[in-house]
């Protein structure tokens, strides 16, 4: 396995660990026996897309109605992404929506 995608990989996992407690960067970064230099560059790395990507991931999102009696006016859609089903009201918000699918293409 390429060693840039291992490294990404487990970037990843540690952003996405920091996101769910409320510590700094820094108490973070000493907790994890990390740098804070390396901590922001990947960060900024991953959130920029630069980090190479992996063979032949579709960036296609597949989309279902969920109960195909109801008229096409009130279909409520599950949006399936990293075999992580999303359940999408019909009266969304699109920018949580779209924070939400970030953080779920992120898991890996």
């Amino acid at each position: 396995m390429n060693t840039e995608v291992t490294q990404e990989e487990k970037w990843r996992k540690l952003l996405i660990e920091h996101k769910t407690t409320d510590m700094t960067i820094t108490s973070f970064c000493e907790i994890n026996d990390v740098k804070v230099h390396q901590f922001t560059y990947w960060r900024n790395k991953i959130e920029k897309g630069i980090v190479r990507k992996k063979k032949s991931k579709s960036s296609f999102i597949k989309i279902t109605p969920v109960n195909n009696e109801q008229s096409n006016n009130d279909i409520p859609i599950t949006i399936e992404v990293n075999k992580i089903k999303i359940n999408v009201p019909i009266n969304f918000n699109h920018l949580a929506l779209t924070k939400l699918i970030k953080v779920v293409q992120a898991i890996d």
